[in-house]
């Protein structure tokens, strides 16, 4: 029996309202702030009753401007050098959440420039603080004088994955109170050549088929972003994943796809509706202004809405429920739709073959 429209609105509802529990869920992103502008309050659901693993297939590095890491060094003394030297990382992840829960944003400033003082002493092996002062006023000359275009050094590269890979960590520590189960999987493809591209992706491939069959996720969730549109790596991503899990052999797993400002389902297109409350929005905008601090001024833009990634998310979602809100009478509307929620996040869901017969079109 074919249902009618309506029916078909309460039924993709009901499905977002419906809660997991008992599941091993594996949330996958491109880069380190989709899954926050895709289905952040989803996700925050998803972590109650359910075991949680976070993947994030790029380092990021093309994602934050040198602009942004000459200012976080400068002027960086060895007094400093040595406070953030005596704490671990995962302490300054702790204070950062305790920071941002008390509103201090000069404290989650100087908490992100501790960390950075502590990637730089990793990456370039400096032993000492007086080491550790040398590099970051090496890193400033370097940036205020590299010609714009001019190819990143691949430890620049590293220390600017780095930064992306902690801004998530600060926003998993925020969330749910740890970071245990994140893959910050650092995909080979991203930075290959055009000669070496097929050979990184099969050997990301391989490592990645090899993470699900330890993992065994019942659910995933994946950036569906068709090809040509968004960040061309959010399709290599897309075909990464639909790659391992063919060569895993786990045919049983739910795929729920995402999309957030680079495209978005239509209403027919979803399979979930996750009503969202203008707290949940806000929430959501919070933790991306505070931890994801390179993305705030982007070099990439998304939707022609105006405002910052997070803005372009809430303009989207709320444009969702207005789709829900046409495609029902007016009463039934308020049935189903409390008065506090002002916006819907849309996903579809997926079997392993839907997923690889849809990328294959692609």
């Amino acid at each position: 029996m074919k249902l009618d429209q309506q029916t078909l609105v309460y039924e993709k509802i009901k499905a977002g309202c419906t809660r997991f529990v008992g599941k091993t869920i594996l949330h996958t992103a491109p880069h380190h702030d989709d899954i926050l502008l895709g289905y952040h309050t989803y996700a925050m659901q998803l972590l109650s009753g359910n075991t949680n693993h976070i993947l994030y297939a790029t380092s990021g590095y093309n994602g934050v401007r040198d602009e942004y890491v000459a200012k976080m060094i400068r002027g960086l003394d060895e007094s400093i050098i040595a406070t953030a030297m005596n704490m671990s990382y995962e302490q300054l992840l702790h204070r950062f959440a305790q920071a941002y829960t008390a509103y201090a944003s000069k404290e989650m400033l100087l908490l992100t420039q501790y960390m950075i003082i502590q990637f730089v002493a990793d990456i370039f092996g400096c032993r000492t603080n007086e080491a550790i002062a040398d590099r970051l006023n090496l890193l400033t000359v370097y940036f205020s004088s590299k010609s714009q275009g001019l190819h990143e050094i691949e430890l620049v590269q590293e220390l600017k994955g780095r930064i992306r890979e902690s801004e998530a960590d600060r926003k998993w520590m925020i969330s749910k109170g740890g970071i245990e189960n994140i893959n910050h999987f650092r995909a080979l493809f991203y930075q290959a050549s055009e000669q070496t591209f097929q050979q990184a992706l099969q050997a990301d491939v391989d490592r990645l088929s090899m993470y699900l069959e330890a993992v065994k996720p019942d659910i995933i969730t994946i950036a569906l972003d068709p090809q040509g549109i968004g960040p061309k790596n959010h399709f290599t991503t897309l075909q990464l994943i639909t790659r391992a899990l063919q060569q895993s052999q786990l045919k049983n797993v739910e795929i729920l796809g995402y999309r957030n400002i680079w495209s978005n389902f239509e209403l027919q297109e979803a399979s979930l509706i996750i009503p969202v409350t203008q707290k949940n929005i806000d929430e959501m905008k919070s933790i991306f202004i505070n931890c994801f601090a390179t993305q705030k001024s982007t070099i990439f833009m998304g939707t022609d809405i105006d405002g910052n990634f997070a803005d372009q998310a809430e303009q989207l979602q709320k444009i969702q429920l207005q789709q829900v809100q046409h495609a029902l009478p007016t009463q039934d509307y308020h049935d189903v739709i409390r008065k506090e929620h002002v916006g819907a996040i849309f996903m579809k869901k997926l079997k392993v073959d839907e997923l690889s017969d849809i990328v294959n079109s692609w």
